[in-house]
């Protein structure tokens, strides 16, 4: 790279096209210096709700749904607005607390005959 502008450096009428062609290669001895330093990571996004079986597509969307409220309620600072996050924010409280226990539930009963798979499902929920 040093040695394109060293050549050049003498050379002061550099028309257009030499010019796009020293820049073209700059760029790409910077992007490849960039990848070799600092390569791009791919990650893996894990599903934060995998954890929590009761958390459906519904819950998700009341977030969603609550979460939008909670941005516009801080952009306008109304009442309304504040209240509607509210009244959204309880509602999605109540929905979770709801089938989280409907789930706890329903475990339980599918496994009560069965000690040994309850105590194995009581300990995957537990931990």
């Amino acid at each position: 790279m040093l040695d394109i502008i060293a050549v050049n450096d003498e050379n002061y009428d550099i028309d257009e096209k030499e010019f796009n062609v020293l820049v073209n290669k700059i760029q790409d001895n910077i992007i490849e210096t960039l990848d070799i330093l600092a390569p791009l990571k791919i990650r893996e996004r894990k599903e934060k709700w995998e954890k929590k079986p009761w958390i459906d597509y519904e819950i998700r969307q009341m977030i969603k749904v609550k979460d939008r409220a909670f941005y516009n309620a801080k952009e306008t600072n109304l009442d309304y607005d504040i209240e509607e996050h509210k009244r959204l924010r309880n509602q999605l409280v109540s929905t979770i607390r709801h089938k989280k226990k409907t789930f706890y539930e329903n475990t339980i009963d599918k496994n009560k005959l069965d000690q040994k798979k309850l105590w194995h499902e009581l300990k995957k929920l537990v931990v």
